[in-house]
């Protein structure tokens, strides 16, 4: 037996060694503890210098995170009809959306002519809302064009200035321009616009010479020899609504509606002033303009280039009926030889010419009017798509983006 003093300093040694073990898991939990939060601070530190950073480098993608973050939300509302590609629907949640406006139709009117689209709800709204297509509008000149073309009322080939008397070849300035012909106009290769204030369709402030005064045209310059290289130019579609009026005699709009639109009761133009039913145009993304655009700009005078506005859906099935009896507008109206020439853009009659992956031509135009952005696009199938957004692109990128998608689709 042991001593009862041998018993208690036992029992102390044992109760030191274990205050020891103790203190040594302690430690342990401590160095882990501290540790974890030097990986959580060293973390959390990291994602302030890079959110500084973006604030910096990106100030508007901060601003614009919760922007960001209804559009993700948003997502998840976007309603597509049944049978509708799944990569319709995300060009709406993954472009649309968060780069353009929270709010958009996207419609597809595939080879056997079934209407699919995704869009946001419309609440108890169900009559068709009305949408400004801008420049989408220049495909309807285009095909105005060709037709009188196929009807041997005019020819492609035909100088610009034999369609308007009141200009003197003898008091041209530029003598490029005596060489504008239907054609390049069509395909952007005219040489009107750019640097030398030709195409003033949009400036405010200032009254457009076409197509109020064609006259005009004896004093402009061209950027450059006519079918050399492309230009956008909405005047060019100004002139082509003129000489749509001249050769049929007929007022440009009122020719448009009775031999175009009369089955699409949808499609008009633009008058000016918003209508009712229209979509709520978000502005935050433009820069130069606002809501009151519509006071200022001359709509009459864009009637050609970018002056119809409508259901989206109705527009597509419209471009689908003009594709079906001119469907060598994808491949006949372009400069030769192009791609080889290294220019920016190609185009064939009003469509930038996109070559999908197995090389077929698509077609795209894209239009934009202050708060509004939209494209319309086809393939050699007459597969045609349109996509309408009350907003602007958040960076200019995004279009490119968007023409990817599009073509993408239509690819399959």
């Amino acid at each position: 037996m042991f001593a009862p003093e041998t018993c208690w300093k036992s029992e102390r040694g044992i109760r030191s060694l274990k205050k020891v073990s103790i203190m040594g898991q302690s430690s342990k939990l401590s160095l882990k503890a501290i540790g974890v939060r030097l990986i959580g601070y060293g973390a959390l530190l990291l994602l302030l210098v890079w959110l500084a950073h973006l604030y910096v480098t990106n100030p508007l993608y901060i601003k614009k995170l919760p922007y960001f973050a209804e559009a993700f939300r948003l997502g998840f509302e976007v309603e597509c009809e049944p049978g509708s590609p799944d990569e319709l629907g995300g060009i709406l949640k993954k472009v649309s959306l968060p780069f353009f406006a929270h709010s958009g139709e996207v419609v597809y009117l595939d080879e056997a002519r079934e209407v699919h689209s995704c869009r946001l709800p419309r609440g108890d709204q169900e009559s068709q809302i009305p949408f400004r297509f801008a420049s989408m509008t220049k495909v309807v000149t285009a095909f105005a064009v060709m037709e009188l073309a196929k009807e041997d009322k005019l020819d492609l080939e035909s100088g610009v200035i034999e369609f308007f008397p009141e200009v003197d070849p003898a008091q041209v300035r530029d003598s490029h321009v005596l060489n504008v012909t239907l054609k390049q106009l069509l395909n952007h290769s005219s040489g009107l616009g750019g640097p030398f204030g030709s195409d003033n369709m949009i400036k405010r402030g200032e009254q457009p010479w076409c197509p109020y005064n064609i006259k005009q045209m004896e004093t402009i310059r061209l950027a450059g020899e006519p079918g050399t290289n492309h230009l956008y130019s909405n005047v060019a579609y100004c002139l082509l609504g003129e000489v749509i009026a001249r050769v049929s005699g007929v007022e440009f709009q009122r020719y448009i509606r009775e031999r175009y639109l009369s089955d699409y009761p949808s499609l008009g133009f633009i008058e000016g002033p918003y209508l009712q039913g229209e979509p709520d145009y978000d502005f935050s993304n433009d820069v130069r303009f606002g809501k009151e655009y519509v006071d200022w700009l001359d709509f009459q005078a864009l009637s050609s280039s970018a002056g119809l506005m409508g259901d989206p859906r109705e527009f597509a099935l419209l471009v689908r009926e003009l594709f079906q009896r001119n469907s060598e507008v994808l491949q006949g109206g372009g400069i030769e030889g192009c791609r080889e020439k290294d220019l920016e853009r190609c185009y064939s009659y009003p469509f930038v010419i996109v070559e999908s992956e197995g090389g077929n031509p698509i077609g795209i135009q894209q239009g934009y009017l202050p708060g509004a952005s939209s494209l319309v696009a086809i393939n050699p199938e007459g597969e045609v798509l349109v996509w309408v957004a009350p907003g602007a692109a958040l960076e200019s990128k995004y279009k490119d983006v968007m023409i990817k998608r599009v073509v993408s689709l239509l690819s399959e």
